[in-house]
């Protein structure tokens, strides 16, 4: 019995087809196994003044570096996560919303610090002009800002994870002068302060500001959130009186805030715990009018 040539021919190439996709699937399910996806998010602390309408700074280079045993250079640690130009106005990442800032399929291991390199920043202010200022970019944050990564980023095979960058801006953007009053300000200084978090394994606190029986809102109100005697963060209500911070780890927290003509509102012992928000509503009581004075 006589087998067709080109018979032959199809099943010899059809096995080594078969052999090829069952070594390409290997590769990619070791791939796969041997890395850990993780996307990287920005947030935002808002600045607390009226006068600023825009925040804007240009990132060009992302790393995160991987503990090791071993002892290399500093610089061999680090993995480029994104080496585009990003530009953001951080007042648009108030009270919990976030944007991408990178993905990249990592090792398996534990990462503890991300630098980010700064480029460009201004402020824009809130005037008929729309007045800017551009920044002067500190030297540690031209050659890259280092930012610890709270409680570190473990990456197992398989794995997603999301790691958040918390830019606060009124700790950042240090104004001079009266920040109350556009004429009263005479420009900033750039001082970069940034936390990271793994989203995974924090949590967040939100809530609503108002005022009266009405429960009417209350916006552009600045309410922290702290530790002890430390502010971890802050939010500012928007035209709802609606807060949030994300990111926080889990723990009791403090809330405080006192907004001009509004008596000093303070909550302590406030629960958080990993991937939940723990609501906390608050009602501010206005600071009782001072009767006139009799002679």
């Amino acid at each position: 019995m006589k087998t067709n040539l080109k018979t032959m021919t199809f099943l010899l190439l059809a096995l080594v087809g078969a052999m090829f996709t069952a070594c390409q699937q290997d590769e990619d399910l070791s791939s796969t196994e041997s890395k850990g996806k993780v996307t990287f998010l920005m947030t935002d602390a808002p600045f607390p003044s009226e006068q600023v309408a825009a925040v804007n700074v240009v990132i060009d280079r992302i790393e995160i570096r991987k503990v090791s045993d071993s002892e290399v250079e500093e610089s061999a640690d680090f993995f480029v996560v994104s080496e585009g130009t990003q530009e953001f106005n951080l007042l648009d990442l108030r009270n919990g919303v976030t944007t991408q800032i990178g993905e990249a399929m990592l090792d398996t291991g534990v990462y503890d610090q991300i630098r980010l390199h700064i480029v460009e920043s201004e402020i824009v202010l809130n005037d008929e002009a729309n007045t800017v200022y551009d920044l002067k970019i500190p030297s540690g944050a031209s050659s890259g800002l280092k930012i610890n990564i709270m409680n570190g980023l473990e990456v197992d095979g398989g794995s997603t994870h999301t790691l958040v960058l918390d830019f606060d801006v009124s700790k950042s953007f240090v104004v001079q002068g009266n920040p109350n009053t556009n004429a009263g300000i005479k420009g900033f200084i750039f001082k970069p302060v940034l936390r990271a978090i793994v989203e995974d394994i924090s949590g967040s606190i939100e809530g609503t500001v108002t005022t009266g029986e009405a429960k009417t809102v209350l916006p552009n109100v600045s309410v922290s959130i702290m530790q002890d005697t430390t502010v971890v963060s802050t939010a500012i209500t928007d035209d709802k009186g609606y807060y949030a911070v994300i990111g926080l780890l889990p723990g009791n927290y403090k809330i405080k805030t006192q907004p001009q003509g509004y008596q000093l509102f303070e909550q302590a012992d406030i629960p958080v715990e990993k991937q939940k928000a723990t609501v906390v509503d608050i009602t501010l009581v206005p600071v009782p009018a001072t009767p006139p004075a009799t002679n």
